[in-house]
């Protein structure tokens, strides 16, 4: 109960929700980038 009661607080603070969509987009920019890497250079 403890975990979920703190779980709402973060999700009603607008910076963790800011926080964690900086994050979800730098790793997805991460990824395609190094998918589009491995895809394009011939040595893989």
């Amino acid at each position: 109960m403890k975990v979920l009661s703190t779980f709402a607080d973060l999700v009603d603070s607008k910076e963790a929700v800011v926080a964690l969509g900086v994050l979800s987009a730098a790793s997805a920019c991460v990824f395609v980038s190094a998918l589009l890497f491995m895809s394009l250079s011939p040595h893989f």
